[in-house]
């Protein structure tokens, strides 16, 4: 059975350029490590941005509403993650995504002012591919016991 050996809340995809097919870059995940894979989750993403308002009053009250909805909605994905196996949790919003070790080239962390980067190579769906995510500090220690008990 798949055991979750660590959880990183609040992870983001580091600034860059991305393209519009690059739906990870959108969005903020907590990363669910396994003993198999990374579960990348999606606790807010850019399906819960409200729309574009059409004026400076509707302006107002979208980033009001919007500010209010964004604890929400990351609070209420937390709690539907309770009590659910690994699979479950992919399987609980359409733009969360996993990473077998298996398929990882490389992993590593990159040092920040505030923040760590991790960087990810892998092939996903046939195709190599880099994900780079902001990692809170207070998590380092963490990500570095996963590499060195993983990938080393």
């Amino acid at each position: 059975m798949e055991e979750i050996v660590c959880i990183v809340e609040d992870v983001r995809a580091t600034t860059g350029m991305y393209t519009s097919n690059d739906t990870w870059a959108f969005s903020e995940y907590d990363l669910f490590f396994t003993d198999k894979r990374i579960i990348l989750v999606v606790v807010h993403g850019q399906r819960d941005w409200q729309t574009a308002p059409t004026n400076d009053l509707d302006a107002i009250a979208t980033v009001s509403k919007t500010l209010l909805s964004y604890g929400n909605v990351k609070r209420q994905r937390r709690e539907s993650f309770r009590g659910k196996t690994p699979g479950e949790i992919l399987r609980l919003h359409p733009d969360s995504f996993e990473i077998p070790y298996e398929n990882i080239k490389s992993i590593r962390l990159y040092s920040g002012l505030l923040r760590k980067t991790l960087e990810i190579e892998a092939v996903l769906e046939g195709f190599e591919k880099k994900f780079k995510f902001s990692i809170p500090k207070a998590r380092v220690e963490d990500i570095e016991r996963i590499i060195n008990q993983y990938f080393k």
